[in-house]
């Protein structure tokens, strides 16, 4: 007859949990503490992430548009009676009249659906005679429908004779604010700078242009 020894005092006499109700009440606020501790650990790097990609789409969306006057494209009209000095369009020698340049604008955000949100045209430009008539300088930003070809002018244009322009007649930088929601899928955009005198005493003179958000 075969005899069955107990188990050892202390032994379970088995491979089942050792662990009381006790012990594991004690270790659950430690499981849940490790769990919220992470849970939070992953929401502050994600905060960071939209929180800096909404920064950077505002940017964006902010970028500058400039150009030189040089770089831009002079009129038919304005063959041979224009001169380019580095970055400044002026007239040549003893013309008269009108010289006109046309500036291209790419937009910033291309093969995409967003657009800029520009509402300030800048000129650097002078006008020897300020607000007075014999010699003006000009800035619009134009807009050209590509199915149908028609023409529009964004206002308020900036006119370097009118009563909110620098009334000075040294080298300065002048600017007019609009509101324009803008289509570059649509529409084609640039700016015409254009130089007007009625005698060759003085030169008037534009050398860049830019488009900008500001308050």
């Amino acid at each position: 007859m075969s005899i069955r020894r107990a188990p050892a005092h202390g032994s379970s006499g088995s491979s089942r949990d050792k662990t009381t109700p006790a012990t594991r009440l004690s270790e659950e606020p430690e499981i849940h503490e490790r769990k919220k501790t992470m849970t939070t650990n992953y929401r502050v790097p994600l905060a960071m992430l939209i929180f800096s990609l909404l920064f950077i789409s505002q940017g964006a969306h902010a970028a500058t548009w400039s150009s030189s006057a040089s770089a831009c494209v002079p009129s038919d009209g304005s063959v041979g009676k224009y001169d380019f000095e580095d970055a400044t369009l002026k007239f040549s020698a003893n013309s008269t009249g009108e010289i006109l340049v046309r500036c291209h604008i790419t937009n910033p955000f291309d093969d995409t659906d967003s657009a800029p949100i520009w509402n300030t045209l800048t000129v650097g430009y002078q006008d020897p005679d300020a607000h007075e008539q014999a010699y003006q300088v000009e800035a619009k930003l134009i807009r050209v429908n590509k199915g149908t070809g028609v023409v529009s002018v964004i206002t308020p244009r900036f006119d370097s004779n009118a009563s909110t322009a620098p009334n000075t007649v040294s080298p300065v930088s002048g600017f007019v604010k609009f509101t324009h929601n803008y289509n570059f899928t649509t529409y084609a955009y640039y700016i015409t700078l254009d130089l007007h005198r009625s005698d060759s005493l003085k030169n008037p003179a534009v050398w860049f242009v830019k488009l900008s958000v500001t308050d």
